[in-house]
């Protein structure tokens, strides 16, 4: 039996997970698991903008099942997964870490640099982006 049943409260299954709220993960060091201090706020890959980018993809590979061009490019299949990951970031917080000498920017750009050139980086944002959990609604009605 739920919390909500045991309570007496009804669930409003419609708003269990907040798709566009937002949820900030701290990238952890792939050699210790230990936090590094950069902090990436990410949207769900259930929100709105993520969906918009699978969508386009999805679009493209329509249109090119249809002029019958089905050759499979791994290469840009995995620059498209990258998009959708990078399409979850809201924001990131670099403190006063570098990459490469530089310092990161809240852009489009920078977001895809590193989930092309970091796998690590780009699986950690992956992961906590595709966690329900991590963006809870609030479900519970009386």
């Amino acid at each position: 039996m739920s919390d909500q049943a045991a309570n007496g409260t009804s669930l409003d299954i419609g708003e269990i997970i907040n798709y566009e709220g937002l949820y900030t993960v701290d990238i952890l060091d792939p050699r210790t698991e230990e936090p590094l201090g950069v902090k990436v706020t990410l949207r769900s890959a259930g929100s709105a903008k993520a969906k918009k980018v699978l969508r386009a993809h999805q679009k493209e590979r329509l249109e090119r099942f249809q002029r019958n061009k089905l050759n499979v490019d791994v290469e840009k299949m995995e620059k498209q997964e990258e998009e959708r990951v990078a399409s979850c970031i809201e924001h990131w917080d670099w403190g006063s870490h570098t990459y490469k000498g530089e310092k990161p920017e809240n852009t489009m750009r920078w977001y895809l640099r590193l989930m092309n050139e970091q796998p690590w980086f780009f699986n950690q944002c992956k992961e906590a982006a595709e966690k329900p959990e991590n963006f809870p609604g609030n479900s519970a009605t009386s």
